[in-house]
């Protein structure tokens, strides 16, 4: 192929600064989804991009609530007087509602705005409100807006806008799950200091949220279990002795809770405190404890097997359950708190383990009417419990019916 030296000198269109601008700024969004995992800070860095690169004075990023409502969660504005003006709300119905992007050429006379309040607040040029789509839903709106005397947006603003919003809806998604994740990390490590694993794992599949942890009046049993003598114990053997049958003990004891899906509330010195009723609701919560109390006293015979062979002191164990309505949440300081159950009921559980001797399991009246013929009890006489005006009935469990 011939070329005419005549033919003029070929030039490399010179593209535009602001287009430039523009394609970078997607590009930077882009590699923003893979960096930014803080909600807070991709919001806050979205925002800015947007009022940079569509030379905006205002903006407004707006994400939906559970509530359904639109809560601005990021927001930008070159002055005091702006950043107190504010956006229309009209506007971002209208996105909502329409499902498309706003472009508003002429804020104070377009007809279909002009008489609202918040576009006469600020003397505007134009506003562009574009969505944040997920799938197939709305999830929030970018919205900016330019002063009255300045450049105003156009079409392409606006398609370039909705881009942007596009490659933010991304990132923003990303950060959300990784912000549930972290949440979901943190919920789980707090509850299973206390919680069986199964119950840990149903409540956060559920959401945590439908769950109360708050104070509020619930039917629980409530389950205390003592050793006898354990201060006599910890005279005649060393620290380490001590310290090590403990942890040996609670860490079995705990297992057995969890295990028939109590609550480990807390331990008292060498005592146990355990809730069945709650956080989450039990069905059989009063049979459920008694059986926990049961099993406990196995498994600490085996435990006193193996400590004989290691020459260890053996220990016995007191046991106490009530059923009735307390107090339970979480209580406590604003530098510390715990769930826990409070309330006249759970001072009786704890006076009854009180009443026993060597590794008696006994249980109230109101205990004993839950169980029915499902446990093998023994009537024992009314006692005087210190803040009762009448004396308690009490029974001593002495085993599980095979049928139960």
């Amino acid at each position: 192929m011939e070329v005419s030296k005549d033919a003029p000198d070929s030039k490399t269109p010179k593209i535009d600064e602001l287009a430039h601008k523009k394609l970078l700024t997607l590009y930077e969004v882009g590699n923003i989804v893979n960096s930014v995992l803080e909600l807070k800070t991709l919001l806050n860095i979205i925002m800015a991009m947007a009022i940079k690169v569509m030379q905006a004075n205002r903006g407004f990023l707006l994400l939906k609530e559970k509530t359904g409502e639109m809560k601005p969660v990021a927001t930008h504005a070159l002055t005091p007087t702006e950043a107190s003006a504010p956006y229309s709300q009209t506007i971002v119905d209208t996105v909502l509602k329409e499902r498309v992007p706003v472009l508003v050429l002429d804020a104070v006379h377009d007809v279909r705005f002009s008489n609202r309040d918040s576009l006469k607040a600020l003397p505007l040029s134009s506003v562009i409100c574009v969505p944040i789509w997920e799938r197939e839903n709305i999830v929030g709106v970018i919205y900016v807006d330019k002063a009255e005397g300045t450049n105003t947006f156009n079409e392409e603003d606006m398609y370039f806008l909705s881009a942007f919003a596009n490659q933010a809806a991304v990132a923003i998604t990303n950060a959300k799950l990784f912000d549930d994740v972290r949440r979901e990390e943190r919920l789980r490590t707090s509850l299973q200091r206390y919680l069986s694993p199964n119950i840990v794992d149903e409540m956060v599949a559920n959401n945590s949220s439908s769950f109360s942890l708050g104070g509020q009046k619930k039917k629980v049993t409530i389950l205390f279990c003592d050793i006898r003598g354990f201060t006599t114990l910890t005279e005649k053997e060393p620290v380490e002795t001590i310290v090590g049958l403990l942890n040996e003990y609670f860490s079995a004891m705990s297992d057995v809770i969890f295990a028939n899906n109590g609550t480990l509330d807390k331990f008292i010195g060498d005592a146990i405190m355990a809730i069945y009723g709650a956080p989450l609701e039990l069905k059989d919560n009063a049979y459920k404890c008694v059986k926990t109390a049961v099993e406990m006293r196995q498994k600490l015979t085996l435990l006193n097997e193996k400590w004989k062979q290691e020459k260890k002191p053996q220990i016995q164990v007191g046991y106490g359950i009530n059923t009735g309505e307390a107090i339970v949440g979480n209580i406590g300081s604003e530098r510390r708190m715990e769930y826990t159950a409070i309330g006249d009921m759970v001072n009786v559980a704890a006076r009854i383990e009180g009443e026993t001797e060597g590794s008696q399991i006994f249980i109230t009246e109101e205990t004993f009417q839950e169980l029915g013929s499902r446990v093998t009890v023994k009537k024992l006489s009314p006692v005087s419990l210190k803040g009762k005006s009448s004396k308690v009935q009490i029974y001593e469990v002495t085993g599980l019916n095979s049928a139960s």
